[in-house]
């Protein structure tokens, strides 16, 4: 389980790529042209305590400014049309997903990522198979995954903040007789990644299972507690 933290959403949208994914959706062409126009020529003031600056700043041919705006009531729908077509370049690019079923396997559910706003989760298993796929092999699934998205991300405009990313491994093994999550000196691994133009590679953080990071308010753990640090004892 891959957790990705992306940098600025609204601010790093690329405009006439925005657009092009409006149209796919049916937005028409006029709508699309008069909205990239005033983004094109508005003009910034700086508002504070003491008034509004008198200078202003704005797109020029040398200084480009990308984003739709944090406050922009369009944003959301913007990156809405946006981020469909990037999920479904990940999903043909990177065709490793998480499957599961029933014991029967009469319900089957397939997927490999979770996204909210710009934040997304993805993730691969072993499926369905009837052995355990070495957990260096998942582990080497998961970093192709992550980079993948890192780049389909980068190509939009978009970027990770690789220090706030982070990532699990739920790997079972056999403690006196019972099932239990591994811990991280028990099947050792790092994921490390690129971004943008950068050739180096950071080492993303790997949690513990027990290990909770917060999200949208609560701190939920694949071990199943809410606190900040703790195991479950079985």
């Amino acid at each position: 389980m891959f957790d990705n933290d992306a940098t600025s959403c609204f601010d790093r949208i690329i405009i006439s790529l925005a657009m092009i994914a409006a149209l796919r959706l049916g937005m028409p062409r006029s709508a699309a042209r008069m909205h990239s126009s005033v983004l094109l020529h508005m003009k910034y003031f700086v508002k504070t305590a003491h008034g509004i600056s008198s200078e202003f700043y704005r797109v020029l041919r040398d200084y480009l400014l990308y984003g739709t705006g944090q406050g922009s009531g369009a944003s959301p729908s913007i990156w809405l049309s946006l981020v469909i077509v990037l999920l479904t370049s990940l999903t043909i690019l990177a065709p490793l997903a998480m499957s599961f079923a029933d014991p029967w396997e009469d319900i089957f559910e397939e997927r490999n990522v979770d996204s909210f706003v710009d934040d997304t989760s993805n993730g691969c298993n072993d499926g369905l198979q009837e052995e355990a796929m070495p957990y260096t092999e998942l582990i080497a699934k998961a970093q192709v995954m992550a980079q993948i998205w890192e780049r389909i991300l980068y190509s939009s405009g978009g970027a990770l903040e690789l220090w706030k990313c982070f990532w699990y491994l739920l790997y079972w093994t056999w403690e006196n007789g019972r099932l239990q999550l591994a811990m991280k000196v028990e099947c050792p691994g790092i994921i490390a990644l690129t971004s943008g133009h950068v050739p180096n590679y950071t080492v993303i953080p790997r949690l513990e299972v027990w290990e909770a990071r917060r999200t949208l308010g609560v701190r939920p753990a694949p071990d199943g507690n809410y606190r900040k640090k703790g195991r479950i004892s079985a």
